[in-house]
């Protein structure tokens, strides 16, 4: 009977265990749109709007701020990708 009991505390607290990973996982996964972010080597200011799907619209005012802010979102987006891989 104690055998029984511990075996079943154990899949309790593995079970408690892996729901709280996941919804942990499941929260750093997403990143925060409304934050502002200071990248190293920009010129000038740059503005990404999303719309209400959550596409990107990436506003600046020369080409080399501009790839490197596409660059930063496609990499925020895709964040996920790059660690299921």
């Amino acid at each position: 009977m104690k055998l029984i009991k511990r075996i079943l505390s154990v899949v309790l607290i593995l079970v408690i265990g892996g729901f709280l990973f996941l919804n942990n996982l499941k929260k750093a996964a997403i990143p925060d749109y409304n934050e502002n972010v200071q990248l190293e080597g920009m010129k000038s200011e740059v503005t990404v709007l999303r719309d209400q799907y959550g596409i990107p619209h990436v506003y600046a005012e020369n080409e080399i701020d501009l790839y490197k802010a596409v660059g930063f979102v496609m990499a925020q987006d895709r964040l996920w990708q790059f660690d299921l891989l």
